[in-house]
């Protein structure tokens, strides 16, 4: 997302071209998605409503319109069809659990954690999660948490750090937030290794009808909906 903008090189003249079509966010309503307008050829409008929440899903949606623009579907067409769309596996994918709405992300580096503070900020959100493994496929150096700070995601929400890093986070945390490090932060629900047994305690902590966002890295992600998928809440992970 940080390459989103306009660029132009004053000594040889080499600038971004002119898009075909631009997408712009005229409402954002957090987790439960937003109206996006798409701007075409002519000048030529339309807007949509999509169950996919943030900046990073607005540009992948005016992707997928050009590419079937490109394959010979109406403009029109192809975006009026973005109402059907849902959120995919592990990606702000929902769920109900025990009575409360529970959304599922994947946070791998700085750059989630800033899309995901994004989409935040417009969300009705009781209960956070940050599951944090360092097994092969997450990273075996998680220090990227280092380089971008979890006090706004965080703000004035209970929170639950799971994971076989949760101590390392709860100290990144602390520093993001306190000013002696040594104090427990606001907010802290529950500090566990299991990042299912950080699902249940989040749920615990969230009342019936609340909302829980689910922060986790790839194996740790990979579990808690594993045992979702155990209980026939969400169905089982494609293959």
């Amino acid at each position: 997302m940080g390459q989103v903008a306009d660029y132009a090189c004053d000594s040889c003249g080499f600038r971004r071209p002119e898009p075909d079509c631009i997408v712009t966010i005229v409402d954002d309503r957090g987790l439960a998605g937003q109206t996006l307008r798409f701007t075409w050829a002519g000048g030529r409008t339309e807007t949509v409503d999509v169950a996919l929440a943030g900046p990073g899903n607005a540009c992948n949606a005016a992707a997928a319109v050009c590419a079937a623009a490109i394959l010979g579907i109406p403009m029109r067409a192809a975006i009026r069809s973005l109402v059907a769309s849902a959120p995919p596996f592990g990606r702000l994918e929902r769920a109900e659990v025990d009575g409360r709405r529970v959304t599922l992300s994947l946070l791998k580096n700085p750059a989630s954690m800033e899309e995901l503070t994004r989409i935040a900020v417009h969300s009705r959100i009781d209960t956070v999660l940050v599951a944090l493994n360092d097994a092969f496929a997450d990273g075996r150096d998680v220090s990227w948490y280092w380089d971008c700070s979890p006090a706004a995601l965080l703000a004035g929400r209970r929170f639950v750090i799971a994971g076989r890093r949760a101590e390392d986070f709860l100290l990144r945390v602390r520093y993001a937030v306190l000013d002696h490090p040594d104090e427990s932060p606001p907010g802290l629900a529950g500090l566990v290794t299991d990042p299912v047994q950080g699902l249940a305690s989040a749920v615990e902590a969230t009342p019936v009808g609340g909302d829980v966002l689910v922060a986790a890295t790839y194996t740790a992600l990979l579990s808690i909906r594993a045992s979702l998928a155990g209980r026939a809440i969400v169905p089982a992970m494609p293959r």
